[in-house]
């Protein structure tokens, strides 16, 4: 046979020199390309696809993964997917989403370590709603400021918790603050 029928495989293929990202090369969305017909420094837009979940599907050039070490999007906290929406990795937190401020999206719309803002309310008080860093719900632990003093509320004012010391207040010396508008650990 004639050696120069056949194709030459090239050092340089996905396959080849990357196995382990090859192998999360997408099994139907590429047509009949496979991995050993890409070579591992292409700019082509391919989709891959992470054994952790079914929904972790993207496209990247296979470069980024290869040169650049870029791996599954869904996993990193990139790209929404059932393992990593806030619905289902903090049912708790996503429990205080606040049901109308949020402007119809719901913790099963955002992703948990999302650096987006959301309202958040608190069943501890009717006035303990706030806005606030998914993230910083999730990954910081972030309570709500009510709770923790931070902010002044109905449920934690001078004048709630301490009447008897809020009849104290002197009426001029303050300004134009109340002993509601401060917190009883202020």
């Amino acid at each position: 046979r004639d050696l120069h029928s056949f194709p030459t495989r090239r050092s340089s293929d996905l396959d080849l020199q990357f196995p382990k990202i090859a192998a999360e090369w997408h099994p139907t969305r590429n047509g009949d390309l496979t991995p050993g017909d890409v070579v591992a420094g292409s700019n082509k837009r391919i989709w891959w696809k992470c054994p952790v979940a079914d929904d972790h599907e993207w496209t990247a050039p296979p470069h980024k993964r290869t040169l650049r070490g870029y791996g599954c999007p869904c996993c990193a906290g990139y790209q929404l997917s059932v393992t990593n929406r806030l619905d289902t990795q903090f049912p708790e937190i996503a429990a205080q989403w606040h049901p109308t401020k949020n402007g119809g999206v719901t913790p099963a719309d955002v992703v948990a370590g999302s650096h987006s803002k959301a309202w958040w309310t608190c069943p501890k008080g009717p006035d303990h709603e706030w806005l606030v860093d998914i993230g910083e719900r999730t990954y910081a632990g972030r309570g709500c400021p009510f709770c923790f003093h931070n902010r002044v509320s109905v449920t934690n004012s001078l004048q709630t918790l301490f009447p008897e010391l809020a009849r104290e207040w002197h009426p001029t010396k303050n300004g134009k603050l109340t002993p509601a508008d401060v917190t009883s650990k202020s």
